[in-house]
């Protein structure tokens, strides 16, 4: 069960300031308001699980502002507020 974090306002200029993180083919869903980490030297994120981050493997990339564009042949991406 994810719990789902929900942003209550919007930053100077009406929108959340987010960055575009790769996620890869076949990765679980990345759904909006979910915490998204990303583990050391790796070029995908992943939704975060019981148990992350582990200190010293991973770290927290921020918050899900969108849910992720990838399929299960195709990389996609996710927005994400630091």
């Amino acid at each position: 069960m994810s719990k789902l974090i929900r942003v209550l306002d919007a930053g100077a200029f009406g929108q959340t300031g987010a960055q575009k993180f790769l996620v890869a083919a076949g990765a679980t869903a990345i759904l909006a308001g979910q915490p998204i980490v990303k583990a050391l030297g790796a070029a995908v994120v992943t939704a975060a699980a019981d148990g992350t981050p582990v200190v010293g493997t991973d770290y927290i990339v921020g918050i899900a502002t969108t849910d992720s564009t990838q399929t299960a042949s195709a990389a996609g991406y996710v927005y994400a507020m630091p």
